[in-house]
């Protein structure tokens, strides 16, 4: 639908026209109370079909245009929190984060698995932690026979 910049108010019925809830509103109003097609709605709003089976869609679903509010991202952590993951991290570098989160969230902490994930792997090379086995000394004796066995191969 264009409008003329000639009809007062253009800008703020332009802006009106742009709006998520008024384009589905008007999908609505002409679907339910003019009876028409989507087709003949595409047609008339400019509005792809796809979009107008869509809206009708979600109107039968949910009885709303408004959009849902959902989970979405959760807010970004704080700096001191992420100085307390490293802190975790650097104290033992074989702790899993699963354990480190799982005591922030008992300190009352709101953060999540993949935000404690996401701060460990931004800091440190690797999530899992080096570590090194030690070799008894019969492994060790064993190591050394090992090597004299098969040092003649190729």
């Amino acid at each position: 639908m264009e409008i003329e910049d000639s009809v007062p108010f253009a800008e703020d019925l332009d802006t009106l026209l742009k709006s998520h809830i008024f384009k589905r509103s008007l999908v609505l109003w002409f679907y339910y109370r003019k009876h028409q097609t989507q087709k003949e709605i595409a047609e008339i709003t400019g509005i792809s079909f796809s979009t107008i089976s869509d809206i009708t869609a979600k109107w039968k679903r949910e009885g709303s245009v408004e959009n849902q509010k959902g989970q979405g991202n959760r807010s970004k952590i704080s700096q001191f929190t992420q100085d307390i993951i490293i802190s975790e991290q650097k104290k033992d570098r074989k702790k899993p984060v699963t354990k480190i989160h799982r005591e922030l969230v008992e300190k009352q902490y709101d953060i999540s698995y993949k935000q404690t994930l996401g701060v460990i792997n931004r800091n440190f090379n690797s999530v899992y932690a080096p570590y090194k086995l030690s070799l008894t000394s019969k492994n060790k004796q064993g190591r050394v026979k090992w090597l004299s066995d098969h040092s003649h191969w190729r």
